[in-house]
Order: C-alpha cells, then structure tokens, then sequence
C-alpha cells in the first residue's frame, strides 16, 4: 500500500504465505495490522471452517474462528459475488439487516477491522457495534450521503455559521483541515451518538488536575509532542513508534504529553492518544475540537486535557467547550495567536493559555512575538497556566521562554527529528538548570 497505513487488515489467499506478509507489514512500519487467511483459500475471513489471522506490530491475537464466536457454518461458494447490479442489490439487502452467510462474513471482517483500528478490544465487540450500526440505519444512510455526493456536481464551499449565528473564518489554510476533521467526527458519531458519549462521561469523568499539577511545578515545564507529521513540514519519519517515544519524552524530564489525533493531514489517530499511556505522563489531545460530542469523546481515548483554538471557534462556542470540559474532568489549554485572540481568550477563563509562534495563515514562526504576549498576560495581577508554543529549537528558546513568564513550553518538530529524544531533552533541561 503506498499509502504507508499505519493500522491495516490484509487478506491473502495462500495461507502459508501469511506469517511472510506479517513480517513485510512490520518492516514497512505498521505498528498494528493483521494478516488473514480464510476458508476455502480466500483472501479474507469466512464462515467456511477455520480462519487464520497473524498478528504483527502491537496488535493482539484476536478469535477468528467462526463456531468459536457462535457463527454458522456456510460453504464459501455462498460468498461468491456477481454482476455490479447483483452485488449491488446485496450491499442493499446486507444494510437493510438481512441476515445469512453474507451478513455474518460481513460482521466477521469488521469485527477484526475494528480491533485492528483499535475502536474494538475484540472480535466480539467489533462484531456487536457492526450489527449496531446497520441496525441503527447509519450504515444505509452512509452509504446513501456517498451516492448522492457521487452524483452532484461539485461546488464551491460555503462559510460555515455557527449555531451562535457568529459566522467563524478560520485561517484559509486550516479550511481543508477543518472540513476533513468535521467529516472524521461524523464518522465517529455514526458509532458513537453524543448521548452514548454524555453517559459515559457521567460515569467516568476525566483526570484533569494532573496535568495542571504537572506543568503547574516550579520551574519551566515541557509538554513534549508526538506526530507522525505536519502540514507544514511533511512527514517525520522517525524509527521511533510513539509508545516508545513517549517514553523517551519522561526519560528525558518531559511533565506531560500532547498527542495529534487528526487523521487526514497529521496522520494520527485516537489512538495513538492511548498508545502513549505507558509513559504515565498527563496527556493532552491535540486536535480540531469543534463540538461538545469531539470533547466529551476525548476522556475515553485517555486525555487529561484539550486544546481549543480561538481561531477556530466564536466566542460563544469557546465559552461552552471550556463548560463541557471542565464538566467532564478535563483541562483546557485554549490557544491563540494574536492580541484579538488574546482578549476573547481570556474572558472564557481557561486553565491554561497556549501561545501560538506559528502564523496559521503562513505557517511562519515568530517567538518573539509570541513571547511578547506571554510577558504581557504574565504581569496581569491573576491569569492563567502559560504555555509558548512551536519555534522551541533548543535550551535557548527554552530560556527564552522562562524569561518571558512562560510556564511551560510545547515541544513538537524539533523533539520529533531526535531519535534519542531523551537524551536532547534531557541535555536542554541540564543548559536551563545551569544558566
């Protein structure tokens, strides 16, 4: 796959070729996948007999066996598929919850996917929210929303207006971003209704003080970043899996965690938010939070806190975000980047205050500016935790930093190139602690 999936499902038809293809999988840097063989020499699972799946990366062996998750046995030749219209017609009948040798092969490779996505912790479960979603009717209307978008003629984008009636206008680089991160959310509430998402919540709330009381010690704290790439930068590449990296970052005397989950230009995931909890370092989520269902969500993936954007979000909507957070246990790092956004921030009374040096309409980095606003909130007689973020190359802009009042400092790109980031972050620290 030239796309470099980090999570992937894949079929072969000549199971003695599998364990082959796990290793490939592995060499080519995918962290989770899962190399299948079914029954009847199929290059996926079957309710035909016994399946085989390998594992490779961090993915767990899971159950494959159909008798063994309570499926019927069916001959392959009842998978054959047919004609366009003919299979047409069975993706149809499959989402308007016919059940049979198709439905359950259905169920049964989505069930593994999921566990290979890592939105399911078994076959079981997997199977359960795929018969979930087709008896909701989101699949249907899924696959509907595609077809009529298939077959309308493109348009140009309108504004987006906020239910305040505030018409927001984000930076023009952050549209397609935004727009792909409204998409993902979608998707995830397709599985996961906000109302399920409120319930959870109720019973299990987030651990914000931790990292308040994390980045809030004596001294210049860092939140140390993890990403597989940036918009601006491309790709990292790095050797490192995030797991392990995360770990190198508190090795190294990092005091907490942020994560990239946008899917579509960072590459990251929900989970990769989980991925890092072996550090036992606070975590923020680092994304595009839009709605009240993006924030609730993100106490299930493990965050500690969330970052919220000025540049993205009215008045009104900041001022609700920040409620919902604080209501579900979480801690808000509301960012800005400018005086303007300094003004409306504040009013909303965030925990923390991130400072932004990149120019999200250029993508040109500028600390001294940043910093300047840092010096400037930092005399207010009350404010809150501050944060410098992007332009932090070394024990220098660290230093730099401390000077201006900053509490802590966001490190993403540059940790990101080191492949021993503990020991630079921790060479940065001991510069700091000797001037």
């Amino acid at each position: 796959n030239p796309g470099r999936p980090r999570r992937q499902l894949l079929g072969v038809a000549q199971g003695d070729r599998a364990e082959d293809f796990a290793r490939i999988l592995e060499q080519l840097g995918c962290e989770r996948g899962l190399v299948v063989h079914g029954a009847g020499d199929a290059d996926e699972l079957t309710t035909a007999g016994r399946n085989m799946a390998v594992p490779c990366g961090e993915m767990p062996t899971i159950e494959v066996d159909p008798l063994a998750l309570r499926l019927e046995l069916s001959p392959v030749t009842s998978l054959r598929a047919g004609s366009p219209t003919h299979n047409a017609g069975l993706m149809h009948a499959l989402l308007d919850g016919a059940d049979g040798a198709i439905s359950d092969a259905v169920h049964l490779n989505t069930g593994a996917c999921l566990v290979v996505a890592g939105r399911a912790s078994s076959t079981e479960e997997g199977m359960a929210l795929s018969r979930e979603v087709i008896a909701s009717g989101a699949a249907k209307r899924k696959l509907q929303e595609w077809i009529n978008e298939s077959n309308r003629p493109s348009s140009s984008a309108q504004p987006r207006v906020h239910s305040s009636g505030e018409e927001s206008q984000p930076p023009s680089r952050l549209v397609p971003i935004l727009r792909d991160v409204r998409r993902r959310a979608g998707e995830r509430r397709e599985l996961e209704s906000l109302e399920r998402l409120q319930k959870a919540t109720s019973q299990r709330l987030g651990q914000g003080n931790r990292f308040l009381q994390a980045i809030g010690k004596a001294g210049l704290s860092v939140i140390a970043e993890c990403k597989h790439r940036s918009p601006s930068r491309g790709a990292f590449g790095s050797q490192l899996s995030l797991s392990k990296r995360a770990e190198a970052y508190a090795r190294g005397g990092a005091r907490a965690i942020s994560v990239l989950t946008e899917e579509d230009h960072f590459q990251g995931s929900p989970e990769d938010l989980r991925a890092v909890a072996g550090s036992g370092l606070p975590r923020l989520r680092k994304d595009f939070l839009l709605d009240e269902a993006m924030v609730l969500e993100s106490v299930s993936m493990g965050a500690d806190a969330v970052l919220l954007m000025a540049c993205c979000l009215p008045g009104e909507q900041l001022r609700e975000l920040r409620e919902v957070a604080r209501r579900a246990g979480l801690v808000v790092l509301l960012e800005i980047h400018d005086e303007a956004e300094l003004e409306r921030a504040l009013a909303v009374e965030p925990d923390c205050l991130g400072v932004n040096a990149r120019d999200l309409r250029t993508f040109e980095v500028d600390l001294p500016k940043a910093l300047q606003l840092i010096r400037r909130v930092a005399t207010m007689e009350s404010h809150p935790l501050l944060v410098a973020e992007s332009g932090i190359l070394g024990p220098e802009q660290l230093q730099q930093a401390a000077d201006a009042g900053a509490d802590a400092v966001l490190i993403g790109e540059s940790l990101m190139r080191e492949e021993a980031p503990d020991r630079a972050l921790a060479e940065w620290l001991e510069v700091l602690r000797d001037r």
